[in-house]
């Protein structure tokens, strides 16, 4: 299984919400190597922005160290940059999200806002819905 993890989902687990467990047991799935994971270098930015105004910026290094030996890099190219571009996506980041996990050929998007991927090539699943189905595999 090959999937792309997009920042809430990331999020929820760096900054300890309360009530989302299968963003951290999906997360855990990628420590362990029995799921594939990619993301791109804008969720570290963004990231590391968040984690830095709620906690402060060691706490942010930190997340983003352990980040990264989680995850691929996907690149952001200037393709996905035109197409995010040429997209009707409300939202820019989303856009750039979700052309850099196409160019990647994931199997699964995964969020907790599918609302905003509405209009999608890809399969776009909850973390929930991700681990129905890696448990089926």
């Amino acid at each position: 299984m090959k999937i792309f993890v997009d920042t809430d989902v990331i999020l929820d687990v760096l900054l300890e919400r309360d009530g989302f467990k299968f963003s951290k047991n999906l997360l855990s799935k990628i420590e362990q190597k029995e799921i594939k994971a990619y993301t791109s270098s804008v969720i570290f930015t963004n990231c590391f922005y968040i984690i830095s105004k709620l906690k402060d910026t060691k706490s942010a290094w930190n997340a983003l160290q352990k980040l990264r030996l989680l995850f691929n890099v996907s690149k952001t190219t200037e393709k996905v940059i035109d197409l995010a571009l040429a997209s009707s996506f409300a939202d820019f980041e989303d856009a750039v999200q979700y052309y850099t996990a196409l160019s990647q050929k994931v199997d699964y998007f995964i969020t907790r806002n599918k609302k905003d991927f509405s209009s999608s090539q890809l399969p776009i699943l909850t973390p929930q819905e991700c681990l129905v189905i890696y448990r089926k595999k």
